[in-house]
């Protein structure tokens, strides 16, 4: 039976290898159908006839009728011990098949995920289960846990690889070996990914057009001149997490944009002085930890100088209407509150009640505009906050409903701000006190930002959505793979070296049959060694230990270098044959993770606080 349950599972994947090749049709009864269920009318037939032989060898006992004493014994007994979880499987095996045929009537083929959580299909998967289940079963009662061997406690391991193998089928989209959408996190990708550009606009969204595009240079952050002729924006090349400022005619008639800074940080965020002297901006550590500055230079690139540093956190700096003033996001204790520095001495203070970031003054400037987030740091709101004597610190709404980075116009008539629209962020304008508010970008699966004035157009920032392999979802997924990868191949393995003395191999045999089965799915065999190195070191572990192997503290060890060995070599793998996309830091540390996952399963096989009495 435990070679029938291998078989059973071989089925199972080859059904799977034709549904993601597109080797089916919206119809039931495919020839993958058939070899599927072929394959569990063998074991269903093997039980059968072992069934009937085993009664009609106790014939005499069964004359009185089956539902004698004797009888319902003769029956229990005739299926061999541990084997009615099989029978039970085939059971529901063949009512899931029906309410198979019956689903997909009714619904159709299913072509992605959906096929793997089908109510119908969990119902086929638990049967299986069931099914595979006999053998351990059968071999845990005949055996006790000092028995070993390939001839005795070999079936048990045959039927847990099958049982593993079909819990990686059934979660196979978060299988680091099989699932494209993982390898698509880790390998390196020739794609030059998603970066931000500059664009322009009327004020109404009218003659909507790029500036400077390039499929290269991740351009954000644009402040336009007084004079609306001239825009400066900050430029990083290549992914590089430094970046530096740039400066450049709206109209493009200059020969290029000039580069002005230089400072190997991420400089950022520029904002203009109001008599186009200077530019305002944030000096930030470039991808990694640090003090904020807060710095100004001339646009030709000439006298840069620090005016605030030694703050942990700066963001959207903004003129204030007399030049000599600039208001910046920054953070008093915990709380995000809006400061006004001086440009010349550097000398901060806060303003009462503008608890948030973004600021931008008012035309007269009586009141800071200032972006404020709700407890989970979404976007909340535009508020702004009173700078007059007469009423200091009183705050009011602008706009609500997540809108945030808001830019008023030189005139002091309109408000252009960002807010979620559709599923994505997109550039609106209102009148100065938010009312009416349209959206006039209506960009299609991209996400706008950093509104800025350029008299009556408004130059803004735009990036699509980047694929999910790229971004912290991707990392996630990635990472989420590994860690279920980690605990069911360590517990499957666990189970049999903790219950028999395991034959040198069988861990092997496992995780291969693991590895070259979700391999098949989406032709990821690359991925194979990965495994045969894990079940191998494992093997030679434990056949080395002896029964030391099978209890703490070696247990522990075993549980946390199976899946490390596997992640590690499935991350050599994926960088041998693809190239390694993952940060440094996820492919060094996943192999750890993953190791200390399988070292909790191990303490559920052997506790490290067991009671012990004196």
């Amino acid at each position: 039976m435990s070679v029938l349950s291998a078989l059973l599972i071989a089925g199972v994947y080859q059904d799977g290898w034709a549904h993601n090749h597109g080797k089916v049709d919206e119809s039931f009864f495919t020839p993958w159908h058939f070899i599927l269920y072929g394959t569990m009318a063998l074991s269903g037939i093997v039980l059968l006839v072992a069934g009937l032989r085993n009664l009609a060898a106790r014939r005499d006992e069964t004359t009185a009728g089956l539902l004698g004493v004797a009888g319902r014994a003769a029956i229990r007994d005739s299926i061999p011990a541990g084997y009615w979880s099989s029978v039970l499987g085939v059971v529901i095996f063949i009512v899931g098949g029906g309410l198979d045929l019956v689903w997909h009537t009714i619904f159709g083929i299913e072509a992605s995920i959906d096929a793997l959580v089908s109510p119908t299909h969990l119902a086929l998967a638990l049967g299986a289960a069931l099914v595979c289940s006999g053998p351990i079963r059968s071999v845990a009662f005949r055996y006790r846990e000092d028995a070993g061997g390939w001839s005795h406690v070999g079936p048990a391991a045959v039927a847990v690889a099958a049982i593993l193998a079909l819990v990686g089928f059934f979660t196979q989209y978060v299988q680091p070996i099989g699932a494209d959408v993982v390898v698509s996190v880790v390998e390196k990708s020739a794609d030059a990914g998603v970066v931000d550009g500059l664009y322009v606009m009327d004020a109404d969204g009218a003659h909507q057009s790029r500036l400077f595009p390039s499929a290269s240079e991740d351009a954000f952050g644009p402040a336009v001149s007084p004079d609306g002729q001239r825009v400066v924006y900050r430029v990083a090349t290549g992914g590089s997490p430094a970046s530096d400022l740039y400066v450049a005619s709206i109209d493009r008639s200059a020969a290029k944009p000039i580069r002005i800074t230089h400072s190997g940080r991420h400089d950022t965020q520029p904002a203009w002085s109001p008599d186009g002297a200077w530019i305002a901006y944030v000096s930030a550590p470039a991808a990694t930890s640090g003090e904020f500055r807060l710095d100004v230079v001339h646009p030709d690139g000439s006298g840069q100088r620090v005016v605030l540093h030694g703050v942990t956190t700066l963001n959207g700096p903004e003129w204030a209407p007399d030049g000599r003033h600039i208001a910046i996001g920054s953070r008093n204790g915990v709380t995000d509150q809006i400061e006004i520095v001086d440009a010349g001495t550097g000398a901060a203070s806060w303003v009462a009640g503008a608890l948030g970031d973004w600021p931008s003054y008012s035309a007269d400037g009586t009141e800071i505009y200032f972006s404020r987030s709700n407890a989970e740091g979404n976007p909340s709101t535009i508020d702004a906050a009173s700078l007059s004597q007469m009423s200091p610190g009183s705050v009011r709404t602008i706009e609500s409903g997540g809108a945030n980075m808001s830019a008023i116009s030189r005139d002091g008539s309109r408000l252009a701000f960002v807010r979620s629209d559709r599923g994505t962020d997109q550039i609106f304008v209102a009148g100065e006190d938010g009312r009416d508010p349209v959206d006039v970008s209506l960009l299609s699966g991209m996400d706008a930002s950093r509104p800025a004035w350029a008299g009556s157009r408004i130059v803004f920032n735009a990036v699509g959505r980047p694929h999910p392999a790229s971004s912290d979802f991707g990392l996630a997924l990635s990472l989420s793979a590994m860690l279920l990868q980690a605990i069911v191949v360590c517990g499957s393995s666990l189970m049999l070296v903790r219950r028999w003395r395991m034959p040198f191999g069988a861990i092997t045999f496992v995780l291969t049959f693991f590895g070259v089965a979700l391999a098949t799915q989406n032709d990821e065999y690359f991925a194979i060694p990965a495994a045969v190195v894990a079940g191998l070191a494992s093997d030679i572990f434990v056949a080395s230990l002896g029964d030391r192997a099978r209890r703490a503290p070696a247990l522990y060890v075993l549980g946390f270098a199976i899946p490390f060995v596997l992640t590690a070599g499935y991350v050599v793998a994926v960088a041998v044959a693809h190239g390694l996309g993952w940060p440094p830091n996820m492919a060094i540390g996943s192999p750890f993770i993953a190791g200390f996952a399988g070292l909790l399963v191990a303490f559920a096989y052997d506790s490290p606080l067991r009671w012990e009495s004196a």
